[in-house]
């Protein structure tokens, strides 16, 4: 099994990503490959709307690519999803994103859970994806940190993360908190502890992970995505430029 990692953002350095996939190998099967690539035009981060709209695009072709290549799943490494139901749309392989694998397994682990995004622009747009797909946390929280940031000082995240989901377990009753962005999964593991150690039982839903395991598990089970109406080509589209 190949599956493609597509890190819907620009990367000057070559470095994006490789600590994640080292961090994901060890729970994937031994005979599953991984691969990570990411866009050539577009934002260095999604932190809006605006941001995905435009990155979008991008992503639809890299994962169009990749199943050329051989690939027999996408994941789209952001928590906002950016052009992965316009890939289902395209490819016949299963797509996913960070965002419904994430809500999904709180939902099925708690009664009461939250999402912790990462400054209050977040907040707005986790409502409105709650409203969208369905889902409803009982409280979104912000660690007021950018997605740069979060790369950059993860001990300052680790604590903020920490100190909110404190609260949320004491004030909200919350025993499942999902890290609002795929750039936090370096640090879950030492939250989980972390709480642990100050007595709160909460399950920390990290995004990256999770979605790449319900990747790997839909394709072993050999689900496929089912393009609506004719099988769709990029080159086939009727698309008009001036």
């Amino acid at each position: 099994m190949k599956l493609t990692i597509v890190i819907p953002v620009t990367d000057d350095t070559g470095d994006l990503g490789k600590k994640e996939m080292e961090l994901v190998r060890g729970r994937l099967l031994p005979d599953t490959e991984l691969e990570a690539v990411t866009i050539g035009k577009g934002f260095p981060a999604i932190e809006s709307e605006l941001h995905a709209v435009f990155n979008a695009p991008s992503v639809v072709l890299a994962a169009q690519a990749a199943y050329e290549r051989g690939s027999d799943g996408i994941f789209v490494d952001c928590f906002d999803d950016p052009g992965v139901f316009a890939c289902r749309e395209l490819l016949p392989i299963p797509v996913l994103g960070g965002y419904r694998p994430a809500l999904g397994t709180a939902q099925l682990l708690a009664e009461r859970y939250a999402v912790i995004t990462t400054d209050r622009a977040g907040i707005q747009s986790e409502e409105r994806k709650a409203r969208a797909h369905g889902f409803h946390p009982a409280v979104i929280r912000a660690v007021d940190m950018e997605v740069l940031e979060l790369r950059d000082d993860q001990d300052e995240l680790l604590r903020r993360l920490t100190a909110a989901c404190l609260d949320l377990w004491e004030t909200e009753r919350c025993t499942a908190a999902v890290l609002g962005c795929t750039g936090m999964c370096g640090v879950a593991e030492r939250l989980g502890q972390a709480l642990r150690e100050a007595g709160a039982p909460m399950t920390v839903v990290e995004p990256y992970c999770t979605g790449l395991l319900q990747l790997e598990s839909l394709v072993r089970l050999g689900y496929r995505n089912h393009v609506p109406g004719p099988a769709l080509a990029l080159d086939g589209l009727d698309w008009h430029e001036r």
